[in-house]
């Protein structure tokens, strides 16, 4: 069992460094060593803008989070059944 855990997290790491590695090849054109570098720095966190577009509407509105609103919605009809 600890061996497949640790398989599902290499397969997760590599996967998620191919993502990065993607976003960092469209947003900077760099020789393929400082692109990689850049990729592996990024790759346990690939949110990189905090805008109030893009960020938490709790944070920035007041207003709760569409998960939040779902999981309300969700108890309010269990209730109501």
């Amino acid at each position: 069992m600890k061996s497949s855990r640790r398989a599902l997290r290499r397969h997760h790491r590599q996967r998620m460094l191919k993502r990065a590695l993607r976003s960092v090849v469209l947003s900077w054109p760099e020789d393929e060593n400082s692109r990689s570098q850049r990729a592996v720095r990024w790759r346990d966190n690939l949110k990189k803008c905090s805008c109030w577009m893009c960020g938490n509407p709790r944070k920035f509105t007041g207003h709760s989070t569409r998960k939040e609103k779902c999981d309300l919605q969700a108890a309010l009809d269990e209730r109501g059944s």
